[in-house]
């Protein structure tokens, strides 16, 4: 009993991995049904974990739960994409704050190993979600050294559902390179303790990447 209790969220989480993975690459479209069944004999698992991992993802905003027809994908939308940027810009830029007085020379060093690795992936065009996760490994090191564990969940969270948003977004090689410049400015002010440099730096890059979604949203035959 014990030993079950232990081994289920584990398996949870490993379910919620996959399926996320396949919603935030598109190989889950908006609107798609997505089959417990089918997920569960594809990973070799029950029912059980399937259904908490899809309550999970409804409550990150990436399925919806509906009577008669079970999981459906969230489709992706301005309305969405609102809430989902504006929340981040606010918490990110909260923690930032905190974060820029209490980090140290192992913050540094981890955040300036992740651009080098970032922008090697750049040259070697790398996969979309290699990019998507050294982008967010270098947000979140940044943020870690406020100690505010219940705010990085939160943040966590909107990651997740942000990465579709932004994968419309990082595609071509000038956003790349864009967003390569951005993080290093604001790292260089990062180290030197600038904290308003940093938060306007930072609100700037959010918020162009914002625009660009919302641009190649309309751009898109998409449901609100």
């Amino acid at each position: 009993m014990t030993k079950l209790a232990l081994q289920r969220p584990t398996v949870t989480s490993m379910v919620v991995s996959h399926i996320a993975d396949k919603i935030v690459s598109g190989e889950l479209p908006g609107g798609s049904q997505i089959r417990q069944e089918a997920i569960a004999n594809e990973l070799g698992v029950s029912r059980v974990p399937v259904r908490e991992a899809l309550l999970q993802l409804e409550a990150d905003g990436l399925v919806q739960i509906a009577t008669h027809r079970g999981a459906i994908v969230s489709n992706l939308s301005k309305a969405d994409a609102v809430d989902v940027f504006e929340a981040r810009r606010t918490l990110e830029l909260f923690l930032l704050e905190k974060a820029v007085e209490a980090a140290g020379a192992e913050d540094y060093e981890r955040a300036e190993d992740i651009l080098r690795r970032y922008d090697d992936a750049v040259q070697q065009n790398a996969s979309p979600a290699r990019l998507s996760q050294l982008n967010w490994d270098y947000h979140l090191g940044l943020l870690q050294p406020a100690d505010r564990p219940r705010t990085l969940n939160v943040i966590k969270t909107l990651y997740t559902s942000l990465d579709r948003y932004l994968r419309l977004q990082i595609r071509p090689r000038s956003a790349q390179a864009a967003a390569i410049r951005d993080h290093w400015q604001i790292y260089e002010a990062y180290v030197k303790r600038d904290t308003k440099t940093v938060v306007a730096l930072s609100k700037e890059h959010i918020d162009h990447a914002y625009e660009e979604v919302l641009l190649r949203l309309d751009q898109m035959p998409l449901s609100e």
